[in-house]
């Protein structure tokens, strides 16, 4: 049986090559969730132990097939979650802006709205968050922010 850390990874290199398999309309043309097993036990990358994705009980369940909602998780999206993805994220990832101003960033997703944030999650997740780094493409967050930045979307972006 493949280790959390195998399947995490599975998740990333799957949500990396569905961001670049769309079908011209901006949507990836296989649903992640049908790539991922859930409902296994994980750990996040702060080393917190999980139970199972989705059960009841002292651990949330998590958003990120692989990555646990740490119990303590204090972070929202007022307080952490919109003002990185506003200092690091939608200089790119932005509505308001066109052609180059994008710095190829995909026309339609913009991460300017907590939906946006929570239907892009496990992309963000794979491009960023924990030890991620492909984006933004040019630095980042710091490590502790990316590990927050992993809690917060494996909690749904509250």
């Amino acid at each position: 049986m493949p280790s959390s850390r195998d399947r995490r990874w599975a998740v990333v290199a799957w949500v990396s090559v569905a961001g670049c398999a769309e079908d011209g309309e901006g949507d990836a043309l296989v649903d992640p969730m049908e790539a991922v097993t859930t409902g296994e036990a994980s750990s996040s990358a702060s080393g917190s132990e999980s139970s199972e994705v989705g059960t009841s009980g002292d651990v949330p369940p998590s958003a990120i097939p692989g990555r646990a909602c740490p119990p303590d998780a204090f972070v929202d999206a007022q307080s952490f979650g919109m003002p990185l993805m506003t200092t690091w994220c939608t200089s790119c990832h932005s509505a308001a802006l066109t052609g180059d101003e994008r710095r190829g960033a995909p026309v339609g997703l913009d991460l300017e709205s907590e939906a946006a944030v929570r239907e892009y999650a496990l992309r963000i997740f794979a491009r960023a968050a924990d030890d991620n780094l492909s984006m933004p493409p040019a630095g980042g967050p710091t490590e502790q922010e990316r590990v927050l930045l992993g809690d917060w979307l494996a909690c749904g972006a509250p």
